[in-house]
């Protein structure tokens, strides 16, 4: 009989769910819609961030469940189809943002994302440091939200930030280990985003 799940691991799942990388690009891209900043310059700007970085990962779920060689697969079939569209999408991403000239904040943000996802591959595939993709896709959005907000940003970040170490670390997706590369490769990938768009 499964064991029932305790009120911090049912807690710990929620808030899992709520960072995985696809949730936390979508809203970055609201909050940011929100405040008015000079990041999106027409609704379809919006409509092709949120495409590229939050719909295109996700369907990876429906798809892993409708083929049935890669249902066959499992948790890891999803997990490796949810990776190889999401470097499909942060790749698109930025090709729009450069090729069709978008503003420097939409360059700087897909820039990000597609250094995050490629540092993501060099640690886990060359290295085999076994980064965690969870950490590094929600830790993007709060850099970019400290970036944009300041010290209101700072504030928020950390407690999401805190919380997603938890929930992580409680219902034991990752070690800590892995969620420290996991982390350590985003603010990299922020630091060379910034040196390309701003320097």
């Amino acid at each position: 009989m499964e064991q029932k799940k305790s009120f911090s691991e049912k807690t710990a799942l929620v808030l899992r769910a709520a960072t995985v990388p696809p949730t936390t690009a979508a809203i970055l891209v609201l909050v940011l819609c929100l405040a008015n900043t000079d990041v999106f310059r027409s609704w379809l700007d919006v409509a092709a961030t949120v495409f590229f970085l939050s719909v295109l990962p996700t369907l990876a779920y429906p798809i892993s469940a409708a083929v049935p060689k890669l249902r066959a697969k499992g948790r890891d079939g999803q997990r490796d189809l949810a990776f190889l569209l999401s470097c499909v999408g942060y790749i698109a991403a930025m090709v729009y943002s450069t090729a069709f000239h978008r503003s420097r904040g939409l360059i700087f943000i897909c820039s990000i994302y597609l250094f995050s996802v490629l540092l993501l591959l060099i640690a886990n595939k060359l290295l085999n440091l076994r980064a965690s993709g969870h950490a590094c896709g929600a830790t993007g959005p709060l850099l970019i939200g400290i970036y944009y907000f300041k010290a209101l940003g700072f504030i928020i970040a950390a407690l999401i930030y805190a919380l997603m170490l938890w929930a992580s670390l409680r219902i034991k997706r990752h070690t800590a280990k892995e969620l420290f590369f996991g982390t350590g490769a985003c603010v990299l990938a922020c630091v060379l985003a910034w040196l390309c768009v701003y320097m």
